[in-house]
């Protein structure tokens, strides 16, 4: 099944399963609840991109999410 949009837990942190999650998810689009104190999200970033999911930080701004008819995510 694809979903719009997923939040990434653990604050992005790697986890082994993530792959698994987003392999059933299918997302278009993610964001990641962050900020600079907390762990690296270099490798979870990664994988959004190997999957080729569209990724946002909160810690690089505000996200903002409109659904309607379709999805729309601006930072």
């Amino acid at each position: 099944e694809q979903y719009d949009f997923i939040k990434i837990p653990y604050h992005g942190n790697y986890q082994k399963r993530l792959t698994d999650l987003l392999n059933v998810v299918k997302p278009k689009y993610a964001v990641i609840t962050c900020s600079n104190s907390e762990p690296d999200v270099t490798e979870t970033a990664k994988l959004l991109e190997e999957l080729s999911i569209k990724y946002y930080l909160t810690k690089d701004g505000e996200i903002t999410v409109k659904l309607n008819n379709n999805i729309t995510v601006v930072q």
